[in-house]
């Protein structure tokens, strides 16, 4: 188990309070007081103090505090994977970029994994790529999804998919009679644009920058959050906007819209599958991408 001092450290930080710390352990508040005190002894250093009735953790105590954390998640790993005898996973944590967690695409064959694999239980984090990063090293998750080129060479990764970003265009725009657009055709059209921390909107702005444009050349006369509103104000004329071919691949087959390749734009946007290089699971990676890839979202 969890060293005790480490257990009471943990708690108290969360409780941010000796006594709360203590009821939540079922102990005495002298012991969570000696357990701290003693911590504070091994480590040399001073973890928290009291600054005007407020418990305070210093700069020391919030590094034992994440190290405490890390400690605790490689514990509760470690048990998990002895219960399952390292070999059929009952429990995966998969963490996900906010944009890939919005992907139907994604949810979908998460889904079809789990109808698959009856006993399988998986659990979805979204949240900052700098944060998955962390929890994936602190063995908090197990797997996670993203939507850029992997940053740490000491993770594992595999390519999920390789998807060209799209001008979808109004059937009624003229535009929609050709079969590409040039950079000048989307200047002279209304711009619907996802918010800045969309991944395809950065892509977007990426590929512009390397050909030394801008989207503030663009006449961008909405910022939309949701993929499917767009779709619709597309489709009704309001604008033209960008979008992975795969999240419109429906509407596309269907000619809800049209779209087309930018010309002098080689836009791609990419998923990967990134994991700890001791991941023990790896046949479970290989079902996940087939998955996914055999698909079908037409």
């Amino acid at each position: 188990m969890l060293d005790a001092k480490l257990e009471t450290l943990l708690a108290v930080y969360e409780e941010k309070s000796f006594t709360k710390a203590a009821n939540k352990l079922s102990v005495t508040q002298q012991t969570v007081s000696n357990q701290i005190n003693m911590l504070e002894q091994q480590l040399n250093c001073t973890l928290c103090a009291r600054v005007k009735g407020q418990l305070v953790f210093t700069a020391e105590g919030e590094i034992a505090i994440n190290y405490a954390k890390r400690f605790k998640a490689v514990y509760a790993r470690m048990r998990e994977e002895i219960d399952e005898n390292k070999s059929v996973p009952t429990h995966i944590k998969i963490g996900m970029t906010r944009a890939v967690e919005s992907d139907s695409i994604v949810a979908s064959a998460i889904s079809q994994y789990i109808s698959c694999n009856a006993g399988i239980n998986i659990t979805i984090f979204a949240n900052t790529l700098k944060k998955l990063y962390e929890m994936l090293e602190n063995f908090e998750l197990d797997i996670i999804i993203i939507d850029s080129k992997p940053e740490y060479p000491f993770f594992a990764s595999r390519l999920l998919d390789s998807d060209n970003v799209l001008c979808i265009i109004g059937n009624n725009n003229p535009l929609s009679h050709k079969t590409s657009v040039s950079l000048e055709d989307l200047k002279n059209e209304r711009f619907i644009m996802r918010p800045p921390s969309s991944a395809t909107r950065a892509i977007f702005e990426a590929a512009l920058n390397s050909i030394h444009e801008s989207i503030n050349n663009l006449n961008v006369v909405l910022e939309v959050d949701s993929k499917t509103t767009i779709k619709l104000l597309v489709m009704n004329g309001v604008g033209i906007s960008i979008m992975s071919k795969r999240n419109c691949l429906h509407d596309l087959n269907n000619h809800t819209f049209v779209g087309l390749p930018i010309e002098d734009l080689n836009i791609k946007r990419e998923l990967y599958l990134v994991y700890r290089k001791d991941f023990p699971h790896t046949t479970l990676l290989d079902n996940l991408q087939h998955i996914y890839n055999i698909s079908d979202y037409t």
